[in-house]
């Protein structure tokens, strides 16, 4: 009995961080704020600044870390000019199958959860700050020094698959705003969760965290609330929502 409490909690930990990825497109869909492109901003160009400040993002179930496109050298992350127009960029990695899909399907997370499956990693763009466009999700600010940073971002480039000649492997577009999804390096199974994924990068980062021990989002977040400050704390209406896979009210 024991055995199988414990299976029961290992799966729902494995669906839940995968529904928030599909579900996540909800309920920032219908919000104008993260899909307004900004044709007429310059091009934003790489700076040198000894302290980077990046945001850790909770949406739920799914987690997410955004940082500052002029913050990036395309030495070290080559596919940041795609993005090179927007300020902010916002980073997630799961399952593609449950990423690219529409709603929860059980089939797909109880294959997800237990097959090692293909992932990929979305890359979302805009340009206000991310606790107004994230303004119903958790937000928690931490800084970075230059080395951190650079450990953190050849992390996010490793986390794609490159062929001979380098270069990251483009699906197509993203599920939000002006995003990209692009193949995943590694495979997506039980425990290797969005949120452990987050949790990788940000000790890559140098940040206090056991991947081991962040499977969940609220893991995640719990964490970096004690290492960083906190810009905006989750709304509970949005997760309900998210829970029921329903868009929620927009003011």
């Amino acid at each position: 009995m024991a055995l199988r409490i414990s299976q029961c909690i290992l799966l729902a930990a494995s669906v839940l961080p995968l529904s928030g990825c599909s579900m996540l497109q909800e309920a920032i869909h219908s919000r104008p704020v993260i899909r307004a492109q900004s044709a007429s901003i310059q091009p934003v160009s790489w700076e040198s600044n000894s302290i980077k400040s990046i945001f850790v993002v909770g949406h739920g179930w799914h987690t997410g870390i955004v940082l500052r496109v002029a913050d990036i050298t395309p030495e070290v992350w080559p596919e940041i000019e795609e993005f090179r127009q927007f300020r902010y960029v916002e980073i997630g990695w799961g399952d593609e199958g449950f990423y690219r899909m529409d709603g929860l399907k059980m089939g797909t997370a109880m294959k997800a959860a237990f097959l090692p499956t293909p992932s990929v990693m979305h890359v979302a763009a805009f340009d206000l700050s991310p606790d107004l466009v994230f303004d119903h999700s958790d937000v928690i600010a931490l800084e970075l020094g230059s080395d951190e940073f650079e450990s953190l971002t050849k992390f996010i480039a490793a986390t794609c698959r490159r062929g001979a000649d380098g270069e990251a492997k483009d699906l197509g577009e993203g599920r939000y705003g002006y995003s990209r999804f692009y193949r995943g390096a590694k495979s997506y199974y039980l425990p290797q969760t969005c949120n452990v994924w987050t949790a990788q990068a940000l000790q890559q980062a140098g940040q206090p965290i056991s991947p081991s021990l962040c499977v969940t989002a609220e893991a995640v977040i719990r964490r970096m609330h004690e290492c960083g400050e906190t810009l905006n704390h989750s709304d509970a209406g949005l997760k309900r929502s998210m829970l029921r896979a329903e868009r929620p009210e927009v003011e």
